[in-house]
């Protein structure tokens, strides 16, 4: 999932997504390696930026961004 919003000339909001489906991962504590089943997760970024005007044809662009995981791996992680 992608969008991108263009608020005014300078400023835009971008709000991505991803979802990963279940997964069998490795989980390694004391030296010993373990074969764990992860639930399935939504990954969730906000990026807010700002773009100043320098030159005719150069600008800088401040941003900020947020990411945000709805469900865990795993309580053991």
């Amino acid at each position: 999932m992608n969008t991108n919003l263009k608020a005014t000339k300078r400023f835009a909001v971008d709000l991505t997504g991803v979802y990963t489906g279940k997964m069998i991962v490795p989980h390694i504590q004391q030296d010993i390696m373990t074969l764990k089943n992860a639930r399935d997760f939504v990954e969730l970024n906000l990026r807010l930026g700002y773009t100043l005007p320098v030159h005719k044809d150069f600008s800088i662009e401040f941003f900020w961004w947020r990411t945000e995981y709805v469900q865990r791996l795993s309580k053991g992680f």
